[in-house]
């Protein structure tokens, strides 16, 4: 007679099927219903990584106009990551900014 299957599981992850199938309760009280192969992510880059390329942002003069404008314009960067000119040069290198007019 068939079980009556109240929910579904899914992994992608091997050592958790393979814990699944050794236990003393696979096929009692649930079993293995399908295999599916999948293919895994792959992230794919930003439009300035993928031409390598730097976003040039002219009329960026002094230290303290390049940081308010990474802080306006990313929300991951915060007043920590541009306290000296250092941090807002690579806060900028790292996001693929150059600021051609900064001196």
């Amino acid at each position: 007679m068939p079980h009556k299957v109240y929910g579904t599981f899914t992994t992608s992850n091997p050592e958790i099927q393979k814990a699944l199938e050794k236990a003393k309760n696979f096929n009692v009280k649930y079993r293995l219903i399908k295999t599916v192969k999948t293919e895994p992510v792959k992230e794919t880059p930003k439009e300035s990584e993928k031409t390598g390329e730097e976003k040039l942002v002219p009329g960026i003069t002094t230290v303290q106009k390049a940081k308010e404008w990474l802080l306006n314009e990313f929300d991951d960067v915060t007043q920590a990551k541009v306290q000296n000119k250092e941090k807002v040069l690579a806060t900028a290198k790292e996001k693929s900014i150059k600021f051609p007019d900064l001196v």
